[in-house]
């Protein structure tokens, strides 16, 4: 088992996207599949980067599960975290892609989760992670804690999480949270909105879209944000909250730095994993950054012009893994801009 500066804890799946763009669900004739999962997808994104990342989540003994380990291990994601559930079947995901509505703007095609095919929400193995099987020694030496929100919609991997944070406190990482709302995972949404506010109160580190700051938070600010939560965080770890907007940009505030940059222009192809590749450049960055805490308003908005570049890259190739960046290519990418 190999040292990770970073660990990613939640879900690996397998996302089928609409070969048919601009059709809806019942217009597809066929699905392709991509490796996905936002963890899964941050993990990758950051060994492409150079900085070693582990994965713990659970799959199922099928073929779709042997699958993801063979690819997570041929891009060199640390598996030995990842549980295999006998009796749950691996996660897929179906999407379609449908134009925006944006008048004088290039056209470009959002995705829409449109369901799990013949399964339930409820029926998948990374619904099953046990606390009790977290491998300890991944924590070890390791920078950063990387969790989502989709797994608090079960009990049993809600319940590792929270293991996950305890290790994580225990051996100094900090916490980086991305709500990563997605309805379609809970059973009852309206009550999964008070759970997700109770939980991100642990973090270190926020990302949230714009939607899911109207949601949460009731403001798109987020030094407004970031004093609403972190009741738990260490002294030791850089604070912060980072909204992404697509093609608006994103607005941050990092070690009391805040501003906000304009989105980095690319030919879109798939917006799928953006978000996550962003996350994998800032998180990247703050490794290389080591035990400072402190910012300049400089080194601040390097981070994030470095996290954005990744994020936009990732938008040229279909799927969230395809088109993630060495780090020589988004600095070459960078000069470019």
């Amino acid at each position: 088992m190999t040292h990770p500066q970073v660990i990613c804890l939640g879900e690996v799946l397998w996302d089928y996207l609409a070969d048919q763009v601009g059709k809806s669900q019942a217009e597809v004739s066929s699905w392709t599949a991509y490796l996905g999962g936002a963890p899964a997808n941050v993990a990758c994104g950051l060994v492409k980067l150079s900085t070693p990342a582990a994965l713990i989540s659970c799959v199922g003994q099928d073929p779709d599960g042997m699958r993801i380990l063979e690819q997570l291990q041929q891009l060199g994601v640390e598996i030995g975290g990842i549980q295999q559930s006998a009796q749950a079947t691996t996660r897929r995901v179906y999407v379609t892609r449908i134009p925006t509505d944006n008048p004088g703007t290039e056209l470009v095609y959002e995705r829409q989760f449109v369901g799990f095919g013949p399964l339930d929400a409820l029926e998948f193995a990374d619904r099953q992670l046990q606390a009790e099987r977290l491998p300890e020694e991944l924590f070890a030496g390791a920078k950063y804690l990387v969790l989502g929100t989709l797994g608090l919609a079960a009990p049993v991997t809600a319940k590792a999480m929270q293991r996950a944070i305890e290790l994580a406190r225990q051996h100094g990482l900090g916490i980086v949270i991305d709500v990563n709302w997605r309805p379609i995972f809970w059973p009852h949404p309206e009550a999964a909105i008070a759970q997700i506010r109770d939980f991100i109160q642990q973090a270190d580190i926020l990302k949230l879209s714009l939607e899911e700051a109207e949601l949460f938070f009731q403001t798109t600010d987020p030094a407004v944000i970031q004093a609403g939560f972190g009741s738990h965080s260490s002294a030791s770890s850089i604070q912060g909250a980072v909204i992404t907007m697509g093609e608006q940009g994103c607005r941050y505030v990092l070690a009391e730095q805040a501003g906000q940059l304009s989105a980095l222009p690319v030919q879109t192809v798939d917006t799928t994993g953006a978000g996550d590749g962003f996350l994998a450049g800032l998180l990247h960055q703050l490794c290389l950054l080591g035990e400072q805490t402190e910012l300049s308003l400089d080194v601040a908005m390097g981070l994030i012009s470095f996290a954005s570049a990744v994020g936009a890259l990732v938008t040229t190739k279909p799927g969230a893994i395809a088109g993630q960046p060495t780090a020589s290519e988004v600095h070459l990418f960078l000069r470019q801009c």
